[in-house]
Parts: C-alpha cells; structure tokens; sequence
C-alpha cells in the first residue's frame, strides 16, 4: 500500500515539475534554468498541494 501512496505522489508532483520546464523553455534558459524551475515548481507545488489537502509538511 505505502508505494501505491508513494507512486501517487509522484505523479501528483509530476505535473508542477513540468509546468515549471514548459515556463523555462518559453523563455529559451539553458540546462540548470530548466532543472531549477523544474525543481521549484516540482517542490512548491507538492507543498502547496499537501497544505490543501491538510497533510503534515
């Protein structure tokens, strides 16, 4: 069950992670402005998303 909840979240985390990608290659960054932004997002999406749904950060 723990790596069914596990998948789960990385596919909750996945979206965030490629908006900030798409927004990186709107604005033609190279290598580390895609993996920063893919990073941020990725990170501060779950978060926001954890606080939604009241799970301890």
């Amino acid at each position: 069950m723990t790596s069914y909840v596990t998948i789960l979240d990385y596919l909750g985390v996945a979206p965030f992670t490629a908006t900030g990608a798409l927004t990186a290659s709107r604005r033609q960054l190279d290598i580390l402005g895609f993996t920063f932004l893919g990073t941020l997002t990725g990170i501060g999406g779950g978060t926001v998303r954890d606080l939604i749904l009241d799970v301890p950060v």
